[in-house]
């Protein structure tokens, strides 16, 4: 697809792309296909020690060490462009680079590692897009590839709770955040855990389980911190907490709470993320306010 016409592509597209290009190690013929000839061609010299004949291994060799350097400048280019994938995404341009890593996924199969790190790519740009639907089919491929135990396996779960909770994937979400539980001290003060802490917190949000959610607001930012500033996400969803409670220091808290937000992101990218805290920064639209 070209630049314009490039479009976000559905869950049943990404499905059909992972499908058509996965991965695959190179046959056993083609392994030992070179050393083979190369066999041939010395035993076809010791046999005909014809001057043609016997420049016949040297010619093998020659073809054998062009094709390799070939293929290593061609997986060299391939990490090149796959890096650059990674720039875009940390520069927040997610259609470029989901769209460059979309493109780059054919010419990754040959190596396993390089187009596990694209399908991760094109999964956080995805769910930054807000297709989260099209983010858990890449989310449940990389799972599938890995260890249950893997620290990348629990990471992808617990983006994959995220990804459910934004489309109101209830159930499915509870089942993943029930079956990470058992992780939370080996996730301890780490981004993954930290992540795990935002999903419980947007479970609580979405579940209209405020109060239980203010239960938790003492440990929230130390919680979050190695997030960085994404923790403004869960600052936010506490704030929201505290706006739908009638406590007379509620919203207090939630002034307190917003502006630790706001500090780390910009509050219209909070809204973009999380549609339902427009309602803080344009209290008039709470329907709270009108009563």
């Amino acid at each position: 697809m070209s630049r314009q016409l490039f479009q976000t592509p559905s869950a049943e597209q990404v499905d059909a792309h992972l499908t058509r290009h996965e991965p695959r190690s190179p046959s056993r013929l083609m392994a030992w296909l070179p050393l083979t000839v190369l066999f041939v061609a010395l035993v076809l010299s010791f046999i005909r020690p014809h001057p043609t004949v016997l420049m016949l291994p040297w010619l093998v060799l020659a073809g054998t060490v062009g094709f390799m350097s070939l293929r290593i400048r061609s997986l060299r280019q391939v990490e090149g462009q796959v890096s650059q994938a990674q720039e875009l995404a940390m520069l927040r341009h997610h259609k470029s680079a989901l769209q460059l890593a979309w493109q780059l996924l054919p010419s990754a199969c040959r190596s396993p590692m390089t187009h596990g790190r694209l399908v991760a790519f094109m999964g956080h740009c995805l769910d930054q897009l807000k297709a989260y639907d099209a983010a858990i089919v890449t989310y449940n491929y990389l799972i599938a590839q890995l260890p249950q135990q893997h620290p990348g396996s629990v990471q992808l779960l617990v983006q994959r709770a995220i990804a459910q909770l934004q489309t109101d994937q209830l159930a499915d979400a509870d089942d993943t955040i029930r079956g990470l539980r058992g992780m939370t001290e080996a996730i301890r003060n780490t981004a993954t855990g930290a992540a795990y802490r935002l999903a419980q917190l947007l479970q609580l949000v979405r579940t209209n389980h405020f109060a239980e959610a203010v239960e938790t607001s003492d440990s929230l930012l130390e919680d979050l911190r190695p997030l960085g500033v994404e923790a403004a996400y869960g600052h936010a969803l506490m704030a929201l907490s505290y706006r739908q409670l009638t406590d007379p220091t509620a919203q207090r808290h939630a002034d307190i709470w917003w502006s630790r937000a706001t500090l780390l992101l910009p509050a219209s990218a909070l809204i973009d993320r999380f549609a339902e805290l427009n309602t803080i920064h344009h209290p008039s639209t709470d329907p709270a306010n009108h009563e």
